[in-house]
């Protein structure tokens, strides 16, 4: 095959976790569109997953691997030794249809079910089914619907979680019929694909030319660009931090400038109309899977002080991912359980944070804490500003990925820095 300058989707997700509803969708139509040309050859790909899927510096979306494609109607050679023939299970097991698990004959349905799981997990960050073997995985299909997609990641549009939910059907007669239908369901999401914790920007429609390709939007293209971040010189490369963190720039930039008008160039916080701010009473770090379980607690005033020039930091790390720690963050305790914005100021030059909200007690673990209420990433130092719409008690600011400090030992270079937060009722 040619060789593709860029990055499969796993190697993205397994990096990034989540992608933007707009990127997600820009996949969708660009795998089904592939999946056009595939069924109308009567080919069924029969393998189609993340790692399967590759992106390319120009925003291209290329179908690869078809070691396993099968006619619709017969084996690629008809002969009585050919491995794929029915009654045998093909495919890996997460992305297997439920057809391709009964071993019946497939359509490009299968495919398109397939395509359903990747999108999921391109918004989830997880697969829709998780057992404990590759064989319990692929039964569970037949077995019980999928963790709703709304539940996980409730900024969604209802029209995405839609078209995802009818992808994964388990009837595939309740499926879209092909690739083209799946196009205009994906098209017609565009609209309510905003998500509000992030930007106040609409996104642009996804152009498309032809059956074969989709062109990226001028704002997917950039986003893909930043992820793939492949180096141009074999001397200077950047930290293997900017392609983990790029995808959410853009998505970002609309509450970023929202917060610049509101404070203008004001030190901190101190911009902010006190009237409506909510004491903090509490900081405390977060360090659920580190020994001593805190995180340089002695700084952490400097987070709510009103100023930016003083800083927490939390300790030094080989990894910019913090390593089998995964994370590390802040716990915000309120004075008085409220619904409104969280303003956060980063001074990371590249970082990756998101937001997680309490009604109740807190948790010392991160399962405890639900469902994130947004996430952010940007590649300077800048800030960032999250709709809160429940009655929380205590916020939870989590570091997913951060920059090298100058501050570190070289072999511990990373470390997360928080420059300010404050808590905005209404």
């Amino acid at each position: 095959m040619e060789y593709v300058e860029g990055k499969s989707l796993r190697e993205i997700l397994n990096t990034r976790k989540k992608l933007t509803p707009q990127l997600t969708i820009h996949i969708g139509q660009s795998v089904a569109a592939a999946l056009d040309v595939v069924h109308s050859k009567n080919l069924v790909h029969r393998d189609v997953k993340p790692g399967n899927i590759l992106l390319t510096r120009d925003g291209m979306v290329k179908l690869a691997d078809f070691g396993i494609a099968k006619n619709m109607d017969g084996g690629l050679d008809g002969g009585p030794d050919d491995l794929t023939s029915p009654n045998i299970m093909m495919g890996t097991a997460k992305y297997l249809a439920p057809e391709q698990v009964r071993g019946v004959a497939l359509d490009g349905r299968a495919d398109l079910y397939s395509l359903g799981i990747v999108l999921y997990e391109c918004l989830a960050g997880r697969v829709p089914f998780i057992e404990p073997t590759d064989a319990d995985t692929a039964l569970a299909r037949l077995r019980r619907e999928p963790t709703p997609l709304g539940s996980l990641r409730p900024t969604i549009s209802p029209q995405l979680t839609e078209v995802i939910h009818t992808l994964l059907r388990r009837n595939r007669d309740h499926r879209y019929p092909d690739g083209l239908a799946l196009r205009a369901a994906l098209e017609h999401a565009v609209s309510g694909t905003l998500d509000h914790t992030l930007s106040m920007t609409p996104p642009s429609g996804i152009p498309h030319d032809d059956v074969a390709a989709v062109r990226p939007s001028a704002e997917t293209l950039r986003e893909i660009t930043k992820t793939i971040d492949i180096p141009r010189s074999p001397i200077r490369r950047r930290t293997g931090l900017a392609a983990a963190t790029a995808l959410l720039v853009l998505a970002l930039a609309g509450a970023v400038l929202w917060q610049r008008a509101a404070l203008g160039n004001a030190p901190g916080t101190a911009g902010v109309d006190d009237a409506a701010r909510v004491d903090i009473v509490r900081i405390s770090s977060f360090d659920p899977n580190g020994g001593d379980g805190e995180e340089n607690d002695e700084a952490l005033d400097a987070a709510i002080d009103g100023d930016r020039s003083t800083s927490w930091t939390s300790t030094c790390y080989e990894s910019p991912t913090f390593g089998t720690k995964r994370y590390v963050g802040v716990i915000l305790e309120l004075a008085t359980p409220s619904a409104g914005r969280l303003f956060v100021s980063i001074g990371n030059t590249e970082w990756s944070v998101s937001v997680h909200a309490t009604t109740s007690s807190i948790s010392p673990t991160l399962d405890g804490w639900g469902v994130e209420l947004g996430t952010a990433t940007d590649v300077r130092p800048s800030d960032a500003l999250f709709e809160v719409p429940v009655e929380a008690s205590a916020l939870l600011v989590l570091f997913t990925g951060v920059s090298a400090s100058d501050s570190c030992a070289a072999e511990n270079p990373y470390r997360a820095e928080l420059r300010d937060v404050a808590f905005l009722a209404g």
